[in-house]
């Protein structure tokens, strides 16, 4: 493709949902409608379901263009990710040459999209969450930080399965509202914090590491060397008395 944009505001941005894999971020979608210029989310699988708050909240942005949500006619497992697909495209013509993209969608096949927009070039990049969308950080990041960093790296005895941690994950994170213990366990594993095996055991490879170093300490330095016996006063040579000849 060719840019053929025209010139813009400078803070243009566009927010491409996929419904069918992130389709709890669509009750924040009013509190990010100030971030974004364009938003056009997408589903393949299942009609989404608004309530009649989210309708009033959203009205404006879609008699204003601003919003868009598109529907695939023939539903699929990766059809959203096909209409993404066209709109990057469609908006990458449309839109002034520095828009920022952001794909907001927990599937990685999406990067696709994303290296084709810098391709361009265009600014472009994935999000998994709302949060991250406006911010650049990922909230499930964020959180799994705090837990290895207050908890993990503080206990003596961890959990040695799964099911512990996850519980043990629910239970530091109790008081705070919309926190999902495995996002944040897939985060830990993610950062390589943790490592967890087929049949749910725990391992820290990292916590590992830092265990062995301090169990391990490095070899003292060798001694200064230790002067030797006094070398015995070295004597003057004979003089040979060899023949002389003529």
């Amino acid at each position: 493709m060719t840019g053929r944009a025209s010139p813009g505001p400078p803070n243009s941005r566009v927010l491409l949902i996929d419904l069918d894999n992130c389709p709890k971020e669509l009750a924040d979608l009013p509190n990010r409608l100030a971030d974004f210029t364009r938003i056009v989310a997408c589903y393949g699988v299942n009609e989404p379901r608004l309530g009649l708050s989210l309708v009033r909240a959203l009205a404006p942005a879609i008699a204003a263009g601003r919003l868009e949500f598109v529907g695939m006619e023939q539903r699929g497992k990766n059809a959203a990710d096909f209409g993404l697909a066209f709109w990057a495209g469609r908006l990458l013509e449309q839109l002034p040459a520095h828009t920022e993209f952001v794909i907001l969608s927990r599937d990685n096949g999406l990067e696709h999209i994303v290296n084709l927009l810098r391709r361009e070039p265009r600014a472009a990049r994935r999000a998994g969450s709302a949060v991250e969308a406006v911010t650049g950080v990922d909230q499930d990041d964020a959180v799994a930080e705090e837990f290895y960093t207050e908890r993990l790296r503080t206990q003596l005895h961890r959990p040695k399965r799964r099911r512990t941690l996850l519980k043990s994950i629910r239970t530091f994170f109790q008081n705070r509202q919309g926190l999902d213990a495995d996002r944040i366990l897939a985060a830990l594993i993610r950062r390589g914090w943790v490592a967890c095996d087929t049949e749910g055991i725990v391992t820290y490879p990292e916590l590992a590491q830092w265990t062995a170093a301090e169990a391990c300490p490095p070899p003292a330095p060798p001694a200064p060397d230790q002067p030797g016996p006094a070398s015995a006063a070295r004597q003057p040579a004979k003089r040979s008395s060899l023949p002389l000849f003529d």
